[in-house]
């Protein structure tokens, strides 16, 4: 019997060592299990706050690329406006080199003139501008005087025409 109680003692002992054990591993797990959440919502946190600031940076992006995108608008703005320009200078010195050359020109003509009018005066400039004045004059009065003769004669020929058809 006493073979019996000491395996009895012993089976007790080692299920009270396995009792222990699982007591422990169970223990041992449940601590884990603790880590475990508490490791994973600290991962949680840690991936909102790196959600949050990716959508921080999104919405920085978005903002930058509309900045960018006012930007080429205003340089595209800015081109069409500086060829308009370049177009306006170029066409005002064109007119400003023409208008140079019919100065050049005229003060070409004035200076003849002028060379033409001392050579005849021969020191009596006053009738020497009389005479070209009159010259010109001349010249002026008998254009007009042909174009108001031909407007007469167009408005004659009017008249006979009216008369006809009357």
């Amino acid at each position: 019997m006493k073979h019996l109680q000491a395996k009895v003692e012993y089976l007790e002992h080692e299920n009270a060592s396995k009792d222990d054990w699982c007591r422990k591993r169970d223990e041992a797990a449940r601590k884990l299990e603790g880590t475990l959440r508490t490791k994973e919502s600290s991962f949680e946190a840690q991936l909102a706050r790196k959600d949050q600031e990716l959508e921080a940076k999104i919405q920085d992006i978005r903002g930058l690329e509309a900045k960018v995108r006012n930007l080429e608008d205003q340089v595209l703005f800015d081109r069409r406006q500086v060829e308009e320009i370049k177009s306006a200078h170029h066409a005002l010195y064109q007119e400003k080199a023409t208008r140079e050359r019919e100065l050049q020109e005229k003060s070409e003509e004035l200076t003849k003139f002028l060379l033409e009018l001392d050579a005849k005066s021969a020191g009596d400039v006053p009738s020497a501008i009389k005479g070209s004045c009159e010259a010109f004059e001349d010249a002026e009065n008998s254009r007009l005087k042909e174009q108001l003769a031909k407007s007469e004669a167009d408005l004659l020929m009017l008249q006979q025409w009216h008369a006809q058809m009357a």
